[in-house]
């Protein structure tokens, strides 16, 4: 996804959050906030990045076989936050969940 389709799509689903600030300005800031989160996971080492409203990022060290050599590698797993109400989100299909306790 591109920056600028993000704008749009904010721009589309709330109108009033931008006001009058220019697309350009907009984007500046989503890749400001994106450099500053990809600057954030990859300075930790193991751990986890919260990141409220968005989800988590669980960051491990794990060894690699690469060319016959034992090598350290990172690893990344993205959890995204769980809606709190069942309404779709803006952009998300409707899905029904299923109790399985029942």
């Amino acid at each position: 996804m591109k920056i600028n389709e993000i704008v749009s799509i904010i721009r589309k689903e709330k109108p009033n959050l931008l006001g009058d600030l220019p697309d350009k300005k907009v984007a500046a800031i989503i890749r400001a906030s994106l450099n500053q989160l990809a600057f954030q996971v990859d300075s930790v080492d193991e751990g986890v990045v919260r990141v409220a409203g968005f989800g988590k990022f669980n960051v491990k060290q794990a060894e690699r076989e690469i060319d016959g050599v034992m090598e350290k590698v990172k690893r990344i797993r993205f959890a995204r936050n769980k809606p709190r109400n069942k309404q779709s989100q803006p952009g998300e299909p409707d899905i029904e969940t299923v109790d399985k306790s029942a």
